[in-house]
């Protein structure tokens, strides 16, 4: 699932910060919320979020969307991933650095069932997140390439 690491330097002695888990892998069943996460460190940062998808079944879509708050109460949407229907790692772009006054992030997701075999909609995920703001600029530009 999404993995947990040690602070450690990366190439060209670029420190890296462990990623961050916003969802903690989960099966569902129906559309629902997530827990409220602190950002910390990662307030005003530029973030990947990857949703990894490890389990689903034909005939349905997942879509999810990350809200921030400032105070825990009022929620604005800072990111809405397309809908996915296939098990795979889905990375996104998340720049909180318009929006520096957000402290909270909580994760959104909707399940739509279409088929019509009797079975529920199931899905197993989780979110993951890890700041890239501190990337150099040769690496910064290499990550986000990959993404586009």
């Amino acid at each position: 699932m999404i993995a947990t690491a040690e602070r450690q330097s990366g190439r060209d002695g670029e420190l890296l910060i462990p990623p961050v888990v916003l969802l903690d892998e989960c099966t569902v069943h129906e559309s629902g919320i997530g827990p409220l996460l602190i950002l910390e460190e990662n307030q005003g940062a530029v973030l990947i979020v990857t949703l990894e998808i490890t389990r689903g079944i034909e005939g349905q879509s997942l879509g999810v969307s990350l809200l921030g708050s400032s105070n825990g109460n009022d929620w604005e949407p800072v990111l809405q991933l397309p809908k996915k229907y296939y098990c795979g790692s889905y990375p996104a772009v998340l720049d909180l650095s318009p929006r520096p006054a957000f402290r909270y992030l909580r994760v959104e997701w909707d399940v739509k069932r279409w088929a019509m075999d009797g079975r529920a909609a199931l899905f197993t995920f989780g979110i993951g997140m890890q700041n890239v703001s501190g990337c150099n600029t040769r690496t910064g530009a290499q990550t986000f390439a990959g993404l586009a």
